[in-house]
């Protein structure tokens, strides 16, 4: 009991119990992430100008040049070098270790950088053995690592609140943690529900078959016919990289009938700037119509150009033409008889 003159002792707040771990919100990881990519886009683009020709020859075998720049990059700021830091996560103050709180390791730093360069390496590419077995199969696997394995990586980013790990970090048992935080002794397990694990087992199969449909659509059922105008094209001079694709689609005609319409479709890049596409689309033509059982086609379209690819700069100039078979033969071959 307190007597009337003693003053009540003052009671003394505690303190707020706290939720922040050492793990940042994954927007702030993904905002590093635009950052350096921002960064590395500059670099690649500040490039081109002053060896524009040099890349166009090229053609898309610069991507391995942007491949270096972001092994270089990402994988050495994110090594002992900086204490695990690219200037993205300085901004943020973020920093890349290892389970057990350490600075990755070169070597580490650099598989994980591979990790995520593997999506941006593999996106778009269309490969064409003469097998068609194999070329199925190369086409599904570069779905998978492309848009398949780049889905997973990228929706893993909003998961990473409770253990400081996307997926590629979860593969090298590395996280990213705030600057100033200090690591934990152990990471919580994982927390990918169920559902998550179901979703991403669906989202690649929806990426293999969706891949497996599309080659089979775009040639894969006359894959010897694709492969050998392709030849064509690839053995014209100055052609650097060259594709075929097959496609049919329905149409009403202007009476309403119901009409089925096949066409082909040439790409012919070029190592060098092209001045007249106009008679380079003519050449190429002539490489598929002459002597090449193109009729059956309800019209063919040819599309040249030339580009250069540094994965994060990259630009292409091409014009195209669409023509039927016989139009192109009194282009290629004209006062001839057909």
């Amino acid at each position: 009991m307190l007597s009337p003159n003693q003053a009540a002792p003052k009671m003394q707040a505690l303190p707020a119990a706290s939720n922040a771990g050492p793990f940042p919100p994954p927007l702030r990881r993904l905002f590093a992430a635009f950052v350096d990519l921002a960064l590395l886009w500059f670099v690649t683009e500040l490039l081109s100008v002053f060896y524009e020709d040099e890349f166009i020859a090229l053609g898309r075998s610069g991507r391995l040049i942007g491949a270096l720049f972001f092994l270089a990059y990402i994988g050495g700021q994110n090594s002992t070098f900086t204490n695990g830091r690219t200037l993205g996560k300085k901004l943020c103050r973020l920093r890349t270790v290892t389970e057990k709180g350490r600075a990755l390791t070169l070597e580490r730093s650099l598989v994980r950088a591979a990790l995520l360069l593997l999506p941006f390496l593999t996106k778009g590419l269309f490969v064409f053995p003469a097998h068609p077995s194999v070329a199925f199969t190369l086409h599904v696997l570069l779905a998978l690592a492309s848009v398949g394995y780049g889905g997973v990586l990228l929706a893993s980013y909003f998961f990473t609140k409770q253990t400081g790990q996307a997926l590629h970090d979860r593969l090298l048992g590395t996280c990213v943690i705030l600057q100033d935080a200090n690591p934990p002794e152990t990471l919580p397990p994982a927390t990918g529900k169920h559902w998550q694990r179901t979703t991403a087992v669906v989202w690649l199969f929806l990426c293999a078959t969706g891949a497996g449909a599309q080659w089979w659509w775009w040639g894969g059922s006359r894959w010897n016919q694709v492969v050998e105008l392709r030849a064509r094209v690839l053995g014209l001079d100055g052609v650097r990289r060259a594709e075929v694709f097959l496609g049919s689609f329905y149409f009403r005609s202007a009476a309403g009938t119901k009409e089925h319409a096949r066409y082909l479709e040439v790409l012919a890049f070029f190592r060098h700037k092209v001045s007249d596409f106009a008679e380079e689309s003519r050449r190429v033509a002539e490489a598929v119509v002459v002597s090449n059982p193109v009729d059956e086609w309800t019209a063919i379209r040819v599309t040249v150009g030339y580009e250069f690819d540094l994965l994060f700069a990259r630009r292409r100039w091409q014009q195209s033409w669409v023509r039927t078979p016989a139009a192109w033969r009194d282009l290629v071959l004209p006062g001839k008889d057909q």
